[in-house]
């Protein structure tokens, strides 16, 4: 894990998956004693579980979303294949009829436009902590948790120095990630309720409104933000403070990378375990086009615009998470084989277990790896219209 200066804390099914499953609970994969050797081999079990879950449950997601997709362009996902995970089948289906659309309806020398913030994705800090302490005897619940400097998040009862992002319709003079209904200082694309600058072939404005945007403003939005209000401040944060706090964080997460004095395979594991349950912000997306619609393709078109808007904040959301696994996960499964020696030491019982859980934990990275992948396909598909 990349480590470069640090800030501490203390801390007190749907769709089927083919080839993912759970360690047989049936052969006592529960209760191995209370040595240092069974604690570990015991959190090692249940990260994998838990990790085995998770990765189902974000493959479902996806799926879900890519067929919302569908279902707006009018198509039906095949059913997938043996060799197909279902998400797979669904997703690249979404991405072939993306591609027709853009290729088929989009005329030369126009440009469909997504504007969106990335999404920001955070781990529990006291989660990682017990983790820790779960799987190494030696360390204790009040260890030190480490997070990259102005990385640290969570609400400040006192001076907060960094960022503060209220979420929610509040009233805004900052970034606005979402819809503004105010003064905007930068590009407005949505409704402007004066002059704009540029407007696309719906009339939207694509440029600096004169006047009310109604709308993504990508500078300082002065009005009402519906989404997230980031502003930088030196004082009171009504909301999620992002930097430092002059008094202990209440529920702490961190942007960044998370580490603490503790065995590197217990690291190893509970780095899956806080990152497949990492919580990132969905982003709000304007989409917006410039150009002259070609009228036997405006309905294809339109209904594409609008499924963007509708589905890819979600899309980009869970690929950000996919993201935050995929290598933690890619990890697990080779830390699992330098573990087993605990569990060898345990005699057969843990043995055999551990050989079950290594099963689940190499497919379900796998399951990772695909969904991530086809989400990509499919967010690129979109952003490819982009200029």
């Amino acid at each position: 894990m990349k480590l470069t200066g640090w800030v501490s804390v203390g801390f007190g099914l749907g769709v089927a998956i083919a080839g993912c499953g759970k360690v047989d609970t049936a052969v006592g994969c529960d209760d191995f004693g209370v040595d240092a050797d069974a604690q570990k081999v015991e959190a090692f079990l249940d990260t994998g579980d838990r990790f085995a879950t998770d990765s189902v449950t974000l493959a479902n997601q996806v799926e879900a979303t890519c067929r919302a997709v569908a279902t707006d362009l009018g198509i039906t996902p095949p059913m997938a294949t043996r060799d197909q995970l279902q998400v797979e089948a669904t997703c690249l289906a979404v991405r072939d009829e993306i591609e027709l659309i853009i290729d088929g309806a989009l005329p030369a020398g126009a440009t469909l436009t997504l504007d969106f913030v990335p999404p920001v994705c955070t781990v529990d800090i006291d989660a990682y902590g017990s983790c820790v302490a779960e799987c190494d005897a030696n360390v204790s619940v009040d260890a030190q948790v480490m997070c990259e400097p102005g990385h640290l998040s969570g609400r400040c009862s006192g001076s907060c120095t960094g960022s503060c992002r209220v979420e929610g319709t509040v009233a805004c003079d900052a970034t606005c990630s979402g819809t503004c209904s105010g003064t905007c200082t930068g590009t407005c694309a949505g409704d402007c309720d004066g002059t704009c600058s540029a407007t696309d072939a719906e009339g939207r404005c694509v440029g600096t409104c004169d006047g009310t945007c109604m709308g993504s403003c990508n500078a300082t939005c002065m009005g009402m933000c519906e989404g997230s209000c980031i502003a930088d401040v030196e004082g009171s944060c009504m909301g999620t403070c992002t930097g430092s706090c002059d008094v202990d964080f209440e529920a702490p997460r961190c942007e960044g990378d998370v580490d603490v004095m503790a065995d590197v395979d217990c690291r190893a594991a509970c780095d899956a375990r806080v990152d497949a349950t990492a919580q990132c912000t969905e982003p709000s997306v304007a989409v917006y086009f410039d150009g002259t619609i070609d009228p036997a393709g405006q309905e294809r078109l339109l209904a594409l615009i609008t499924t963007l808007e509708r589905n890819y904040p979600r899309l980009l959301q869970l690929q950000a998470q996919l993201t935050q696994i995929a290598e933690s996960g890619a990890t697990l499964v080779g830390t699992f084989d330098s573990a087993s020696a605990a569990a060898r030491r345990l005699g057969v019982r843990a043995t055999a277990c551990f050989v079950d859980a290594t099963a689940v934990a190499v497919d379900s990275a796998a399951t990772v790896d695909v969904t991530l992948s086809v989400t990509v396909e499919v967010t690129a598909s979109a952003s490819a219209t982009a200029g």
